[in-house]
């Protein structure tokens, strides 16, 4: 069992690209989560900005690369060599020890088995989005082939699922319709004891570019996956921990 350092309680916001994780970084920015030096300028595909740290998003490509992948092409096996450990707490320790701290890059969940055995404090959170709609939406932004898009969906969703596996976490469906989502944002931002009484206002319906999906329950391992999330979202809200906040 390692001991933490004295580095800040980091909250780190996990989830598939193109399925929210902007989004929920800042909702939560709103409710008064400090995400530091991140991207907030707009694009086509990200009207409010990424909301990510690009040291965070450099070194997480780099190690990729370095392995023979990228982020759209994960390699089999990530490990990280002393420098990567090094490099990695470096850039927990950037951000301050006196506030809740957090950050964002869906490339995380690729190297989520190494940065849990470090020696911080960490709170994940996580969100997700249906298979099609967000396969739709790696097709409009990258004109990636569908297989592949739902492939490697399926790829950072077991990822995610796995995570939460081992220790339960909270989970927010991005399918929701706005109203139920921003609720259950708002439920999170208080399990994390953020300000109970910040508006959280970032969600625009303009920012869920896709919204295609399928009523249609099949049997693909996408949509089981999916299923099992949903499950997990509802479930961890009846979890013993749930019914004490994080700090």
């Amino acid at each position: 069992m390692h001991t933490e350092l004295a580095t800040p309680r980091l909250i780190c916001l996990l989830g598939m690209h193109r399925s929210g994780t902007s989004y929920l970084a800042g909702a939560l920015s709103d409710a008064g989560l400090f995400l530091g030096d991140r991207n907030q300028t707009g694009s086509p595909f990200n009207a409010k900005g990424n909301q990510e740290n690009q040291r965070i998003v450099i070194f997480h490509e780099t190690v990729l690369k370095a392995a023979g992948g990228s982020w759209d092409a994960p390699p089999d096996r990530i490990r990280w060599e002393t420098r990567h450990r090094e490099r990695a707490m470096q850039l927990a320790a950037a951000y301050p020890a006196d506030r809740l701290c957090g950050f964002k890059d869906p490339r995380t969940l690729l190297h989520w088995h190494e940065w849990q055995t470090l020696p911080i404090h960490w709170q994940p959170v996580g969100i997700f989005r249906h298979p099609q709609a967000c396969a739709a939406s790696l097709q409009t932004r990258d004109g990636m082939p569908a297989s592949k898009a739902i492939a490697l969906w399926h790829t950072y969703n077991q990822h995610l699922l796995t995570a939460w596996q081992a220790h339960p976490f909270p989970l927010v469906d991005f399918d929701q319709p706005a109203i139920a989502l921003q609720h259950d944002v708002q439920r999170v931002a208080n399990w994390l004891g953020l300000s109970a009484t910040s508006k959280i206002a970032f969600f625009e319906p303009a920012l869920r570019h896709t919204t295609t999906r399928t009523d249609t329950r099949t049997d693909t391992a996408a949509e089981r996956l999916h299923r099992q999330l949903q499950d997990a979202a509802e479930s961890f809200w009846t979890l013993p921990e749930a019914t004490t906040d994080s700090n």
